[in-house]
């Protein structure tokens, strides 16, 4: 008999040996990289983000964006502005510094107010955007605010009325709960590979994926742009036509973020819009 029950214990320990090894012996032991990406992975998928930007004089946008990180309960607040007509300006660059601070170098990039060397009582822009955006982060306002509101903030280059309004006008825009379908930097001025002149250049600013600003205009070398011929008025009917045009298929694609116009345009005719056509629908390939 004590045979018997040895011979059943053994078969149940058997057994369940065999249950955990199916449900659990073949599994690989995740590694820490494995780890941190899955936890990146599922911080990504919880990620919403709402921006409202305004246009100012030759190409740039302010913008105010807010983004929220699922489990993190505070929201992380940006206010900053970038140029969607130059890809570089004097005064716009990224400092190479040693290790005492001393600027060794300056290499020119997009210019955003983050990188801005201008300044106002010898403060540069670029100090204050971190200044203003760590005030917000700060405070951590969920509602609309006034000037009252941020009495205690100070700065010299940026109008603290804007800033409020830039703020309280991102309140009333949805968030973005899904990352849109252009994988493009936030901000970037794309040139036409052609060897046409004048070339289309396109200057986007996105948003979570989305299209949040877009400017497309012609670029005729030695710093003349159709905008430029617009605003000083001495654009021919041909240029006035096709910068009427391209302010419709800028609507159009912050309207329905969609990049493959040549069918809804249509009635646009001749090489030059089948040039634009293809280079605007060259932005879905680009990084």
């Amino acid at each position: 008999m004590k045979k018997k029950n040895k011979k059943l214990t053994i078969l149940i320990v058997l057994f369940f040996i065999i249950i955990a090894c199916t449900t659990g012996c073949g599994k690989k032991e995740k590694t820490y990289a494995e780890k941190k990406e899955e936890e990146r992975q599922n911080i990504v998928s919880q990620r919403v983000e709402k921006m409202y930007s305004v246009k100012k004089d030759d190409g740039w946008y302010y913008y105010f964006m807010i983004t929220f990180l699922g489990n993190n309960i505070d929201k992380m607040y940006t206010f900053n502005g970038c140029n969607l007509k130059y890809s570089s300006l004097t005064d716009y660059n990224v400092l190479v510094v040693d290790d005492s601070g001393n600027i060794m170098d300056r290499i020119p990039t997009q210019p955003t107010l983050a990188v801005s060397e201008k300044s106002i009582n010898g403060i540069m822009e670029r100090e204050e955007i971190p200044i203003i955006n760590k005030y917000f982060n700060t405070m951590q306002f969920n509602n609309k605010i006034t000037l009252e509101d941020i009495q205690t903030l100070e700065v010299s280059n940026f109008s603290k009325e804007e800033i409020v309004s830039l703020f309280n006008s991102v309140q009333d825009v949805e968030y973005r709960k899904e990352f849109g379908k252009y994988d493009l930097p936030d901000c970037s001025v794309y040139t036409e590979n052609t060897t046409e002149t004048p070339k289309f250049q396109i200057g986007t600013l996105m948003s979570w994926g989305n299209f949040e600003a877009l400017e497309i205009d012609m670029d005729y070398g030695d710093g003349v742009y159709l905008s430029d011929k617009i605003a000083k008025g001495n654009a021919t009917i041909e240029e006035k036509n096709l910068y009427d045009n391209l302010q419709e298929i800028e609507k159009y694609i912050l309207e329905s973020q969609n990049i493959d116009i040549a069918t809804k345009f249509s009635n646009f005719k001749g090489k030059q819009y089948d040039r634009l056509f293809t280079f605007i629908k060259s932005l879905g390939n680009m990084k």
